[in-house]
């Protein structure tokens, strides 16, 4: 029983950081060094763009890459988010769209004619240039 009390109590410590703070302002306290501040935002936007990147490519491997890539990206170039320009949310569905296209390229120049590629090209209704193969490499 005082296992469960603790645990909520650790999740009631964790609410408190994030609760009622807005993106913009977990980002600032973040770029300051606060871990915490990390912690939250990554608990709030991390699986919003997990199923964004699985959305586009169709592959697990590459939703989780993409995903950690982008908090990543959000710690060494936080300070390019402009909250003039938008949410962070939309800013972060950005780096992931620009990951994703990058691996998307990476795939297409080893294999053009991977299954992977041509759920990208449908994603984004496209049409393909060539059929899709069996496989190409990538993970699925």
């Amino acid at each position: 029983m005082a296992v469960i009390i603790e645990r909520d109590l650790d999740k009631r410590d964790h609410e408190t950081i994030d609760h009622g703070t807005s993106d913009h302002d977990l980002l600032k306290r973040m770029l300051e060094g606060e871990e915490d501040a990390f912690t939250a935002l990554y608990r709030r936007r991390q699986a919003a763009v997990y199923r964004f990147a699985l959305q586009m490519t169709g592959s697990v491997v590459i939703a989780e890459d993409v995903t950690q890539e982008v908090f990543m990206e959000l710690i060494e170039h936080g300070r390019r988010f402009d909250p003039a320009r938008g949410a962070l949310a939309s800013f972060l569905y950005g780096v992931a769209r620009n990951l994703v296209l990058r691996r998307i390229e990476r795939i297409a120049a080893s294999n053009p004619n991977c299954r992977i590629l041509h759920r990208m090209t449908m994603w984004w209704a496209i049409s393909p240039a060539v059929k899709p193969s069996s496989g190409c490499g990538a993970p699925s």
